[in-house]
């Protein structure tokens, strides 16, 4: 076992945890703030063709199913925010 609960299907689930590989189903909270798992593979995207489709891709956000730690229940969605370099909120960390 990698230290993680497996569920019925034999996926490890939970929050990361320091000195382990991430588990199948990572813990996050949804965008309604529930609490529930994504895949970890669903967060990883394949890398782009050219800098600028990384540049156009990257600037977009991504909904990712949000499900109980069975793996197969969508619960919600997850949003993954994407990097907008002319972002100001991001922008005044190092500005202000």
């Amino acid at each position: 076992m990698n230290g993680y609960p497996l569920n019925a299907s034999g996926e490890s689930f939970g929050a990361v945890q320091p000195g382990l590989a991430e588990p199948d189903l990572i813990k996050a909270f949804g965008v309604d703030r529930v609490v529930g798992y994504v895949r970890r593979t669903d967060l990883q995207e394949p890398q782009p063709e050219s800098p600028w489709i990384a540049a156009n891709t990257q600037a977009r956000d991504r909904d990712i199913p949000l499900f109980a730690s069975d793996g197969m229940t969508a619960i919600s969605k997850f949003t993954i925010t994407g990097f907008r370099a002319d972002d100001r909120r991001c922008a005044s960390r190092y500005y202000s």
